[in-house]
């Protein structure tokens, strides 16, 4: 018996030992089949698998993670997202009394286009004048944030004035002096909307800020040039509705009679010259919005642009310009106005349907004599 269990040991064993080596050879066959096939690469559809070589193999010099001074310190850095500006001309607007230039001669200038709006009446002695000035994209800055009346602080001096706020207290110089000095410029936004299909257009209005009266309804345009992917001022012309081909003479005086019989029937407001000389002297622009949101409407009752149904409505701004401030009356398509649609007239007509909504800034010398009017 005990030889039997010896031998059944030895048995054993030796089975074990060949179940060991087999596995050991079974192991050794799959290091070997590993390293001669290579791992497969699953490649995104973004980033390419052979987009950016190992560290230790880039050429010296090509790290952006040591050289992003470089990238910093390269005057086309972010250009091409961002584009150039061509501050090379200065437009002019000849209104009747006097002319408006925009733009500047600094070629060497290109953190924007500097506007630097003027007017041939303005005079530190005489007239100041006044710019309200809107873009339809983005952005305008300017130069200081903080305004003032015309007589006072760092506007000593200044003849020329681009206006923060609604009122005359927010005025800043307009005048360009250097990138720091700037008055106004205008930037492109590449992450915000833009409606104008690559251009930009500037609604303009230059008053005389001692009697509020409008001096002159402009439009400048920004053209951009994909070829050398810069921007410049193109043109400076009219806003007039009769001047853009909006509406015939007829046409716009008929609204004109409208506004003073808007005006006559809120009875708040009874001009000693009548009414004749500021029919005379209206003038008409169509623009996106009201010139600032809030208004009053025909109640007397404080409206704002940005609430229904005024938010998606085109206005009709009817100045009338009266002996010591102005009137401006906003009228707005029957269609968007009642109906909330998005055009201002019926599809195959050219015929406008439009409505008083309100009237605004009568005396924009301060806030206290914006409403209500007097």
């Amino acid at each position: 018996m005990d030889k039997e269990r010896r031998q059944l040991i030895v048995r054993l064993g030796i089975w074990a030992m060949g179940i060991a080596a087999v596995c050991t050879i079974i192991i050794f066959a799959f290091r070997a089949c590993s390293k001669q096939e290579p791992e497969s690469v699953i490649e995104s559809p973004q980033v390419s698998a052979q987009s950016e070589p190992p560290r230790d193999l880039q050429e010296p010099g090509n790290d952006p993670l040591t050289n992003y001074e470089d990238c910093e310190n390269n005057a086309t850095w972010g250009e091409d997202l961002v584009g150039s500006y061509q501050n090379d001309k200065v437009l002019t607007y000849n209104y009747g009394g006097g002319t408006i230039s925009l733009g500047v001669n600094a070629p060497e200038a290109q953190e924007g286009l500097y506007l630097n709006p003027s007017c041939s009446e303005a005079s530190t002695s005489g007239i100041q004048v006044g710019f309200f000035i809107t873009s339809s994209s983005p952005e305008l800055y300017y130069s200081s944030q903080d305004g003032a009346a015309p007589d006072e602080d760092a506007n000593v001096g200044a003849a020329n004035f681009v206006l923060l706020g609604e009122t005359y207290d927010t005025a800043i110089p307009a005048a360009y002096k250097n990138a720091e000095n700037y008055g106004i410029r205008w930037e492109h936004d590449p992450l915000a909307e833009n409606k104008d299909s690559g251009g930009t257009t500037l609604y303009i209005r230059a008053v005389n800020m001692s009697n509020g009266q409008p001096l002159a309804l402009c439009r400048a345009t920004i053209a951009y040039d994909a070829e050398s992917n810069s921007y410049t001022l193109a043109t400076l012309t009219s806003a007039d509705v009769v001047d853009t081909g909006e509406m015939s003479i007829e046409e716009k005086a008929d609204l004109v009679d409208q506004a003073v019989q808007f005006m006559v029937s809120q009875n708040s407001v009874t001009p000693s010259e009548g009414w004749a000389s500021a029919k005379a002297g209206a003038k008409v622009e169509h623009v996106p919005t009201t010139y600032f949101p809030t208004f009053l409407g025909p109640n007397d009752e404080v409206l704002n642009s940005h609430d229904k149904p005024y938010q998606n409505c085109e206005i009709w701004a009817v100045n009338l310009p009266l002996s010591s401030y102005n009137v401006t009356v906003y009228f707005a398509s029957r269609l968007q106005i009642v109906l909330g649609s998005e055009n201002t007239t019926i599809p195959g007509s050219d015929e406008l349907d439009l409505t008083p909504i309100g009237c605004a800034r009568l005396d924009p010398r301060s806030t206290s004599t914006i409403y209500p009017p007097a």
